[in-house]
């Protein structure tokens, strides 16, 4: 199961990251991961068992990086917005990243019952 966070944060900070060239990435990022839910549910299910360490910890560290993608988000805007608009940086891309950063902020130092 710990590998399978780890595809899917790759695959969704890919995405994310090049959301700006690639708007139909988001839909089917969404249409993957509610396939690949359902499929490790059913493994999970029919298995019963896990057998690796899995804790609650590592499930709250995993949901802070998948909050963070927000940052991803934005900052792949900022750059792509940067290059395909006239080298200039747009003021809703700035104000976006700045309030994405915020946000990770708060998400990694705030507490986890929170």
């Amino acid at each position: 199961m710990v590998y399978k966070y780890s595809d899917y944060l790759v695959i969704l900070y890919t995405a994310l990251f090049y959301a700006y060239l690639v708007p139909i990435g988001i839909p089917t990022l969404l249409v993957i991961f509610a396939v690949q839910y359902w499929i490790d549910k059913f493994t999970l299910f029919k298995r019963s068992s896990v057998k690796n360490f899995f804790s609650y910890n590592l499930s709250l560290y995993v949901r802070r990086i998948f909050e963070s993608s927000l940052l991803i988000f934005a900052l792949g805007n900022l750059v792509f917005g940067y290059y395909l608009e006239d080298h200039s940086f747009m003021a809703i891309n700035i104000v976006a990243l700045v309030i994405a950063g915020i946000y990770t902020l708060c998400v990694w130092l705030a507490p986890a019952s929170i």
